[in-house]
C-alpha cells in the first residue's frame, strides 16, 4: 500500500499525464479528458479460472485500431477504498492478447506496448527485468485482471474485448 500510495504522489514524467481516481466520475473525466475525446472503447483482461503458477502460451495477438499514438490505463490500487492509479502514456500502442494455458484455460488479455522508453527511470521495473537503458527497446505488458485501458476509437471494429 505504501509504494501504491507513492506512486500516486509523485509528479507525472515529462511525457506524461496522471491521477489517481478515487471515483468512477473522476475516473471517466480523466481518460476521457487526457485522451481528449468522449468516444472511447475501454479494454480489461479477463481471466476464466485462476491457477497459480500456470504458463500460459500466446495463441494470437490483434492490434487495436486507435485514433492517435496514446492511451490511458488505469490501475487498480491497493488501498482502503477504491483508487485508480491513471496514466497516458505518448508513443502507446494497444493489443488484445489470446493466452491458452496449460490446462485449455483461455484467457483474453489487454497489453500495452511503450515504443518510447527515453524519459524512463532507468531504475523503472520493467527495463530492469528486460536488461534494458531508457530508449533502448519497446517494452510490452499486460494489464492484470481490474485494470481499465482506454483507447480512443477510430473505426468501429470488434476485436473481442469489453467495449464502452
Amino acid at each position: 500500500m505504501k509504494e501504491d500510495l507513492r506512486m500516486c504522489e509523485m509528479p507525472a514524467g515529462a511525457d506524461e499525464k496522471k491521477r489517481c481516481a478515487t471515483h468512477l466520475e473522476e475516473l471517466v473525466d480523466f481518460a476521457t479528458s487526457a485522451l481528449g475525446t468522449r468516444d472511447v472503447r475501454i479494454l480489461s483482461t479477463a481471466v476464466g479460472k485462476r491457477v497459480l503458477g500456470q504458463i500460459y502460451t500466446i495463441s494470437s495477438a490483434t492490434a487495436v485500431p486507435m485514433q492517435g499514438t496514446a492511451s490511458v490505463a488505469c490501475h487498480a490500487v491497493a488501498y482502503a477504498y477504491t483508487v485508480f492509479h491513471c496514466h497516458m502514456i505518448a508513443a502507446s500502442k494497444p493489443y488484445v492478447l489470446q493466452l491458452l494455458g496449460e490446462d485449455g484455460t483461455n484467457v483474453e488479455a489487454a497489453a500495452m506496448c511503450h515504443a518510447d522508453t527515453s524519459t524512463w527511470d532507468p531504475a523503472n521495473k520493467m527495463l530492469v527485468v528486460l536488461n534494458e537503458k531508457p530508449g533502448g527497446a519497446t517494452v510490452c505488458h499486460l494489464l492484470q485482471e481490474g485494470d481499465l485501458l482506454w483507447v480512443p476509437r477510430r473505426a468501429r471494429t470488434d476485436v473481442g474485448v469489453a467495449s464502452a
